[in-house]
């Protein structure tokens, strides 16, 4: 996949993932409590904040371009100043 295809995915992901957030479907909801004892809300945005962190984490490792090599000017890989 090229990088202007994965920076589109990205964008597209994350408005997704934002639409997502509002949750404007179930303002008004209090049922059901899930497992017993689980308001629906908790277990909805947890689900949301892994699915959040997964999508940050591929931001950065497959996404976000590497570092040239030049940035760096020994082998420790010290930045330059």
């Amino acid at each position: 996949m090229s990088g202007y295809a994965k920076e589109k995915l990205l964008w597209v992901l994350t408005i997704v993932w934002v639409f997502f957030h509002v949750d404007f479907w179930a303002w008004d909801r209090i049922d059901p409590i899930l497992f017993g004892f689980i308001p629906y809300h908790v277990l909805y945005h947890t689900g949301l904040l892994i699915v959040g962190g997964v999508l940050i984490y591929w931001m950065v490792e497959k996404v976000m371009p590497e570092v040239p090599d030049q940035f760096f000017n020994d082998e420790e890989g010290e930045e330059m100043k």
